[in-house]
């Protein structure tokens, strides 16, 4: 319970499960492209010159930590469900940067930002 015996806002269970979708929605925003690449970029999908030789793409350990990465970026929309229903708004708003961050990082990663 928050002063006076009530909970905060940010605490109650609509508010906690909205601003954790919007987290989530944010950092798929820069999962997606790590996953697509990671399946998308193997050996001999590149070419190169004229004669289309098959070059060499991305290794396997890339991928794999590109597929690595994506996994545990998902882990941030649940800490910040997590941190807005124990009312820590500290590592709420730490969660929502990083969210943000990430967002903005994948809208590199497509081009667009």
């Amino acid at each position: 319970m928050g002063r006076g015996g009530r909970e905060t806002w940010w605490s109650q269970w609509p508010v906690a499960i909205l601003v954790g979708l919007g987290a989530l929605s944010m950092v798929l925003t820069g999962v997606l492209p790590l996953l697509v690449f990671a399946l998308l970029a193997g050996p001999g999908n590149l070419s190169s010159g004229t004669d289309l030789a098959p070059e060499a793409g991305p290794g396997i350990g890339i991928r794999i930590a590109y597929v690595a990465l994506g996994i545990a970026l998902l882990a941030i929309p649940a800490f910040v469900v997590w941190s807005a229903r124990r009312r820590l708004l500290g590592f709420l708003l730490l969660g929502l940067i990083a969210a943000v961050l990430v967002m903005c990082w994948g809208l590199a990663m497509l081009g667009i930002l």
